[in-house]
């Protein structure tokens, strides 16, 4: 039997680490994870061919195959070996590594041979030192970051550390790096990433921690992917704290990416944050208050070129319609992101806007007028946040439309379907130029002119990629039976997602979604109303309790883990079973903040029709007494 930690609970506080990075006291080892996820070898990969090239026993490590061949051959036939199978053409960094060159550290070590950290730096016009030899650490800037490169440089074959004799001399050859290391593993607190737990990299590395710094491993925590709770024990007695993401095979990357952006952004908000570390950090240049990228985006090229042709012309609001759960929110998200103002100048044909303003009416359903709510957003985005106070709403229309007609201005407003706001309308149709609107709507807008763009559900080739981000569920499982749960989904992003859900939770099986969900008559609304009761029928009942509680969270994006326990009312085991079974049905999802959820706004709908008295009246007074309780801690 291999015991996993599944249970979040054991996933060590992470407030230790945030902490000590705020404070500029933060290192980081990147190992050959992050690599991978990239499109290059594994370790295994790289030297596969070459161990059947000199008849290596099957046991034989990955250094001694490298130093038998060169045994056999020489150092440069090794050398072309490794340059080829890393200079694979297409390959660039990952949205891990432009994440990870965010947190505040003077230094990043690492173990891999390529330039994808680098790359990553020149992508955003960053000054950084690259320190390969002891003559790079002599001649180090401290004002700038620097990248370690513990196993030398792709472009410096001399520098290489490949072979056992490599390995066995390294700290000897270079004292100057090795003191480097050991000040670092002395003194700070250290995140490993991309290293698995029997990485020879990362013992390596270890080694030099006990040499120097055995009463500072406290110190020392690292990321793991899908960790056996006898591997989270034995990394705990070299005094290594694991921080656990559990993740489906082709999901490690999302998974890491997803935590390093809550890391990032809690270091950030950090209140101990030191002036050390923001100069360090580096910053998003977006000047806008876009919400994090949708981590499951596929890539839609062709509907993204579609809306950046209507914001190309001249018409000043651009709608991206279609049925709930198709990905109109995560398109329009990405447009934004794609517009940002960018340090580089950009292309002749790039839409690029110097700011962009989110105003989502997802969490407030019942809310109608919010032309005020647009004009503050846009006041606040803009640094005017002292606009925000006009009592004359004439006033405040007026100086909001000097600002649109001053700098360039993407205004995208979420969910637009629910808001009947007559002057919202009209002050759409009346939007200074060189500014834009961009909606997502489940309707065409009425009374006003638009470039619209019809989303309908993914196509074959996009589909089959979502599928194959769950190739556990789906294995075996025939290409026609597969494309059909395409067909009667219609291709809807989220009611895929939901029905993987119902097959990753027990709850149904592939061939008995596809048959309930075939014949005429068929349409999203109803799609997602059977998807609902077969989950709904299928999951326990603290599950049931967690889901009834969150259509009383309005006007937030995600909710807080313990408001939810609080609201719904159930003992710790009961909250923590039925949290998971809503998680494991794709019925609640994690937010990018950690210990927040959020649920699909047809999810919401559909809990908020199993609301009943007086079960709903319980459950609004544990909400009121838990948000009273909060207001008094703070």
């Amino acid at each position: 039997m291999n015991p996993r930690q599944d249970d979040p609970q054991q996933i060590p506080d992470e407030s230790q680490l945030i902490n000590q990075f705020a404070r500029g006291n933060g290192s980081i080892f990147v190992g050959a994870g992050l690599s991978i996820g990239a499109g290059l070898p594994s370790w295994e990969e790289l030297v596969e061919p070459l161990a059947r090239q000199v008849n290596c026993p099957p046991s034989t490590s990955f250094l001694d195959i490298a130093q038998y061949y060169v045994n056999v051959n020489d150092q440069i036939t090794l050398a072309d070996h490794v340059r080829q199978a890393l200079k694979k053409p297409g390959v660039g960094p990952t949205e891990v590594h432009r994440e990870l060159i965010k947190l505040p550290v003077p230094r990043i070590f690492t173990t891999n041979l390529d330039n994808l950290l680098e790359d990553a730096f020149r992508e955003r016009d960053l000054k950084f030192d690259t320190i390969v030899t002891d003559q790079d650490v002599a001649l180090m800037d401290s004002g700038k970051k620097s990248i370690v490169k513990l196993h030398g440089d792709l472009a410096q074959p001399a520098s290489w550390v490949l072979t056992s004799e490599h390995y066995e001399n390294y700290f000897s050859q270079h004292p100057g790096i090795a003191n480097l290391l050991g000040m670092d593993l002395h003194s700070r607190t250290v995140l490993f990433l991309g290293y698995s737990f029997n990485d020879i990299d990362m013992r390596m590395i270890l080694s030099r921690v006990k040499r120097v710094a055995s009463e500072f491993r406290r110190n020392l925590f690292a990321v793991q992917l899908n960790p056996t709770t006898l591997e989270v024990e034995e990394l705990k007695r070299r005094k290594i704290k694991v921080i656990g993401l559990h993740a489906e095979p082709g999901g490690y990357n999302q998974a890491l990416r997803q935590w390093l952006e809550r890391f990032v952004r809690r270091v950030r908000e950090s209140p101990v944050l030191h002036s050390v570390a923001r100069q360090f950090f580096v910053l998003d240049f977006i000047n806008g208050n876009l919400p994090s990228r949708s981590p499951d985006l596929l890539d839609r090229a062709a509907d993204r070129e579609r809306v950046m042709d209507g914001l190309r012309s001249r018409y000043p609001l651009v709608s991206i319609k279609g049925f709930a759960g198709v990905g109109k929110t995560s398109l329009a998200k990405e447009v934004g992101f794609n517009c940002s103002q960018r340090r580089r100048a950009p292309d002749a044909d790039e839409v690029v806007f110097e700011y962009v303003v989110w105003i989502s009416a997802k969490d407030k359903p019942d809310q109608r007028r919010w032309l005020d709510d647009v004009l503050n957003e846009i006041a606040k985005t803009t640094n005017n946040i002292y606009i925000t106070q006009r009592q004359s709403r004439t006033e405040k229309e007026s100086e909001i439309g000097q600002i649109l007609g001053c700098y360039k201005i993407l205004v995208i407003i979420d969910n637009f379907e629910t808001i009947e706001d007559p002057d919202l309308i009209d002050w759409l149709e009346r939007l200074p130029y060189p500014s834009k609107a961009l909606i997502t709507s489940r309707s065409r807008p009425e009374r006003i002119a638009a470039w619209t763009v019809n989303l309908k559900g993914l196509e074959t080739k996009d589909a089959a990629k979502l599928l194959r981000q769950h190739e556990t569920l789906v294995e075996g499982e025939e290409d026609r039976t597969l494309n059909e749960l395409v067909r009667v989904t219609s291709g809807n992003p989220q009611a895929m997602k939901l029905a993987l859900g119902l097959m990753r939770g027990g709850i149904v099986d592939l061939k008995q979604i596809v048959r309930e969900l075939d014949g005429p008559g068929w349409n999203p609304d109803k799609i997602f109303r059977a998807l609902f009761s077969f989950a709904w029928e299928g999951i326990s009942e603290p599950s049931r309790e967690i889901l009834r509680v969150t259509p009383l969270f309005v006007g937030v994006s995600s909710i807080r883990k313990d408001a939810l326990k609080a609201a719904a009312g159930l003992s710790l085991d009961d909250f923590r079973q039925g949290l998971f079974q809503c998680l494991e049905v794709s019925l609640l999802e994690e937010a990018h903040e950690l210990e927040r959820y959020v649920i699909h706004s047809k999810t919401r709908d559909y809990a908020r029709e199993q609301l009943e008295e007086p079960w709903e009246h319980e459950a609004r007074r544990r909400c009121t007494e838990y948000f009273r309780a909060f207001v008094r801690r703070c």
